[in-house]
């Protein structure tokens, strides 16, 4: 996971632990599971609509919260590189792929 998908993993626990129902730690849980599911498989998850070109980017929808988790496949190892929500513009986070160029 790269230092920006922690980023925004901490900045959506605190989000959701400053909410009355304080659901910081489901939302944990359920990235826990997506890491989980990416790492067992990850070609088994479609690639990103916004894709990036020459980059292999897929995503794990996680529809609890909805959110997108986006990795990138390279050297054959899957690395996060964003956790966003839905409603998010597409391609708001190609910015953070310059480091698999």
């Amino acid at each position: 996971m790269t230092p920006e998908a922690r980023a925004d993993m901490v900045t959506l626990v605190d989000f959701y632990d400053a909410r009355p129902e304080r659901r910081g730690d489901e939302m944990l849980d359920e990235f826990d599971r997506a890491v989980v599911a990416i790492g067992d498989r990850p070609r088994l998850h479609p690639p990103v609509d916004d894709d990036y070109p020459g980059l292999e980017a897929r995503e794990f929808y996680e529809s609890r919260f909805h959110q997108r988790i986006i990795f990138v496949i390279h050297n054959d190892e899957a690395f996060i590189v964003a956790v966003v929500h839905t409603s998010r513009r597409p391609g708001a986070w190609h910015r953070r792929l310059d480091t698999f160029q």
